[in-house]
């Protein structure tokens, strides 16, 4: 079972989990497969919530975002893991603009490179 937690207008997810908890947003869902406090990293399964088939696994370490393509929506995901409990806050971004902005300038970079002198 997922618990709901949909993305707002501005396209974010946040909140808590923990280890074994499964989180739904509208189109996604991420399973919380391991919380290690020490290591301060989760590892996440990225479900498709109609099937529940596995899209993506993910260790996330805190604060590292990771960026992934479902569907055709960028997903950048950041957690917080608590040192004292096995649980992880967590914040999801559906087409982030800054990941977007930053990703249209490495591909026009990698355009103009490809351009360049023959």
């Amino acid at each position: 079972a997922f618990r709901e937690d949909p993305f707002n207008r501005r396209g974010l997810s946040r909140g808590r989990m923990r280890e074994g908890e499964a989180i739904l947003a509208e189109d996604i869902a991420w399973h919380a497969v391991d919380i290690e406090p020490k290591a301060g990293q989760v590892d996440l399964q990225v479900v498709d919530p109609t099937d529940t088939s596995r899209v993506h696994r993910i260790v996330l370490r805190d604060d590292q975002p990771v960026t992934f393509h479902h569907e055709g929506s960028f997903y950048t995901i950041t957690a917080d893991v608590s040192r004292k409990r096995e649980q992880a806050r967590y914040r999801v971004v559906r087409d982030d603009p800054a990941f977007l902005s930053f990703r249209d300038r490495a591909l026009k970079r990698a355009e103009e490179l490809d351009d360049g002198p023959r």
